[in-house]
């Protein structure tokens, strides 16, 4: 509701800083990870550790866990929703002691199949929440805090700003939310899409590909329509005009 008033009086000290053209970018720094409750205390020591706020729960590429040799914990509920709308069963989650600035962390780490990505491990926002995450964004750093509050810096560097393209949407649907018991309502919410939801992208989908292959189709056969009407001498212009774009979707739906 939009109610006309008179604004509040500000302090000089009580402005932003100017707008800048500097963006907020995601940040890879390094972690020592380990299975966690594994009674062996041998850690890998993985770079490219991607911390990004815009991922709501914690993920690893598959091939990097199978490397480490840790525990694969079934799981159905989680779907990976790449950016050409492509969706990826998610089987597998692992359980990892996680070890960033001096600080450790419990955290469900779902593994990711087929990605090829720049990052070893990447957290999100339920571990930015775990260790208190502060990022200057003026700087480009981050500090994160332990359960007493004390302070620690990440050493952090810049990721790309391609690095985006290379994080998938995870989603799930409403109807099996029964074993994420582990997930606050928050989480579940962001996460969950219903199945008419996930539907409509996929029919969305199909109707772009079967579209452009019977466009294709279209083309190829006005091409040799013109070439025998050509060859026997009854060439009509009419005839090789290309149907509108408009007129194909009805045509096909």
């Amino acid at each position: 509701m939009v109610e006309p008033v008179s604004p509040p009086l500000t302090s000089g000290t009580g402005y932003a800083l100017p707008e800048t053209e500097g963006k907020i970018v995601n940040f890879y720094t390094m972690a020592y990870v380990m299975q966690a409750g594994r009674g062996t205390r041998r850690a890998n020591k993985l770079q490219r550790v991607l911390i990004d706020g815009g991922s709501v729960l914690n993920m690893m590429p598959l091939a990097v866990a199978q490397q480490m040799k840790l525990e694969l914990k079934p799981q159905k509920e989680i779907i990976m929703r790449t950016a050409a709308l492509t969706f990826h069963k998610i089987k597998y989650y692992v359980n990892l002691e996680v070890i960033v600035a001096g600080v450790t962390s419990f955290i469900h780490c779902y593994c990711l199949p087929g990605v090829q990505s720049s990052y070893t491990l990447l957290l999100g926002r339920r571990w930015m929440k775990q260790v208190r995450a502060l990022g200057n964004y003026a700087k480009d750093t981050y500090h994160i805090h332990d359960m007493a509050g004390n302070r620690y810096a990440v050493d952090a560097e810049a990721a790309p700003s391609t690095i985006q393209a290379e994080i998938p949407q995870l989603c799930t649907n409403t109807n099996e939310l029964s074993t994420l018991t582990d997930l606050d309502s928050e989480s579940v919410d962001e996460l969950s899409v219903s199945r008419n939801n996930l539907c409509n992208l996929l029919y969305k989908r199909i109707r772009e590909q079967v579209g452009a292959a019977q466009s294709e189709e279209e083309d190829s056969e006005e091409m040799s329509t013109v070439d025998e009407e050509s060859e026997s001498g009854e060439y009509d212009e009419r005839k090789t005009r290309k149907t509108s774009p408009a007129t194909r979707c009805r045509a096909s739906w």
